[in-house]
C-alpha cells in the first residue's frame, strides 16, 4: 500500500482494522500510520487520529466477538508502550533519528499520534532502573523511595521470581504494586492511597465473587475490630497451604497481605489481591473458592518461595565454614568425618551439604 501511495496514487480500499476481506490486507489505521511517521503531515490535518486506535478496535469487536490481540501493531494493548530506555525502538525516541531523509530530526511519536500524552511503559528483564522509576512516577506520583537504587533492586526480584518459574504480570498500577510489596514488604504512602479505593471490577461475575469474598472475610472479623489479626487470618485462609503458623514462610505471607505493615490485616488490604486475581487469572477463577487459591498460590506464596531462595546460603559460604570446621577439627586432633580431600578442596565437599540444606529449608526449590 504504501509503494502504491509513493507510486502516486491517491486512494486505497481497507477496513479501519486488519479484518477485512482480501489477503495481505493493509488496513487504514496501520497505513495512515505509517505515512505519518514518514513525515506526511497532511495526515494529521484532515484525521482525527487521536480517535484512530480506539475506533479499530471498536470495529475488531463488533467483527470478531473478541478483544483485538495483545500483539497487534499500531491499535493493539501493547502498541504504544516503552520497552526500553533507550530511544528509537519500541516506544523509545532520539532526537538524533531522521527517518525521512530530509535533514530535519523526526520526533514522530505513536502515542502522541494516537492522542496519549506519555507512553505506558512495559517492566520486563530489558527494563532499566531509570525505566522502573519513571513507571513508579507516571502510576504513583512523586516518591522519595522511588530511587534508581530500589528500582534495581526490583529488577533483581523480577529476574528471581522468573528464575523460580514465578511468572506475574509487573506492568500495570497493580502489577508493579506487587513487585514493590514483595520486594520491600510496605508500601509508600502514595502507592497505598492510589491502590486502596473502592475500584469496582467491570464484569458482572467479578463483582459478584467480590462480594462473596467480603462476605467471607467480614464474618471472620471480631466484633468491634478494623480487621482480621495474623493469627485468625492463617486459621481462615492459610492452614491449608503453610503448615505452620509460626515459620518465617508464613510471616512473610502474612507480611506480603499487610500492605500497611501495621498488624492486623483489613479487608481493603485483601480486597486488593482479590482485585488483582481477578484481572490477572480471569479464566482460572470461577467461585469464591478459585478466587482465594489463585490469590495465595499464584502470588503471595511464590514470592515467599523467591525470598527462600534469594536467601539460600551459597555453596561459597558453605565451603568456607566446611574448611573452617575441618581446619579447628584438624588442630585438636579430632576427626571430621567429612571425605580427607573436604579441607583441600572445600567446594567439591559442600555439594551433599547445600542439597540437605535445601531440602530441609527449602524443598520446593530445585
Amino acid at each position: 500500500a504504501l509503494e502504491a501511495l509513493a507510486s502516486g496514487a491517491d486512494g486505497i480500499w481497507c477496513s479501519l482494522s486488519e479484518e477485512g476481506a482480501a489477503m495481505g490486507h493493509a488496513c487504514s489505521a496501520v497505513t495512515l500510520t505509517n505515512l505519518a511517521r514518514l513525515g506526511n503531515t497532511d495526515i494529521l490535518k484532515r484525521y482525527n487520529t487521536r480517535k484512530l486506535a480506539e475506533s479499530a478496535r471498536a470495529v475488531t469487536e463488533i467483527v470478531t466477538n473478541r478483544t483485538v490481540p495483545d500483539r497487534q501493531i499500531v491499535y493493539g494493548p501493547r502498541a504504544v508502550e516503552a520497552v526500553f530506555g533507550f530511544g528509537g525502538i519500541a516506544g523509545g525516541s532520539d532526537a538524533n533519528i531522521d527517518i525521512d531523509g530530509d535533514g530535519i530530526t523526526d520526533h514522530f511519536s505513536l502515542a502522541e499520534f494516537l492522542g496519549i500524552p506519555k507512553p505506558p511503559i512495559r517492566i520486563s528483564t530489558l527494563s532499566s532502573p531509570e525505566l522502573v522509576v519513571e513507571s513508579l512516577q507516571q502510576w504513583f506520583g512523586e516518591a522519595e523511595e522511588y530511587t534508581v537504587e530500589n528500582a534495581a533492586k526490583m529488577l533483581t526480584h523480577l529476574r528471581t521470581e522468573l528464575e523460580c518459574n514465578v511468572e506475574l504480570e509487573h506492568t500495570s498500577a497493580m502489577g508493579l504494586a506487587t513487585l514493590w510489596q514483595s520486594c520491600f514488604q510496605e508500601m509508600p504512602p502514595g502507592m497505598r492511597s492510589a491502590l486502596l479505593v473502592d475500584e469496582e471490577p467491570e464484569d458482572n461475575k467479578d463483582r459478584l465473587l467480590l462480594k462473596q469474598a467480603e462476605e467471607c472475610f467480614m464474618s471472620n472479623v471480631a466484633e468491634g475490630a478494623d480487621g482480621m489479626s495474623y493469627k485468625s487470618f492463617y486459621d481462615v485462609y492459610l492452614q491449608p497451604f503453610m503448615g505452620c503458623f509460626a515459620c518465617e514462610k508464613t510471616r512473610f505471607v502474612l507480611d506480603s497481605i499487610d500492605l500497611d505493615s501495621d498488624g492486623t490485616l483489613a479487608w481493603r488490604e485483601w480486597r486488593f489481591w482479590c482485585l488483582w486475581a481477578l484481572r490477572s487469572f480471569p479464566d482460572s477463577i470461577g467461585n469464591l473458592d478459585e478466587l482465594h487459591s489463585v490469590v495465595l498460590r499464584n502470588a503471595i506464596i511464590p514470592n515467599s518461595v523467591v525470598k527462600g531462595k534469594c536467601e539460600i546460603i551459597s555453596a561459597e559460604t558453605i565451603a568456607e565454614s566446611v574448611e573452617k570446621y575441618n581446619k579447628t577439627r584438624e588442630e585438636t586432633g579430632e576427626k571430621t568425618g567429612l571425605p580427607e580431600n573436604s579441607a583441600k578442596t572445600p567446594l567439591s565437599a559442600t555439594e551433599t551439604v547445600l542439597s540437605s540444606v535445601q531440602n530441609c529449608f527449602y524443598p520446593d526449590i530445585q
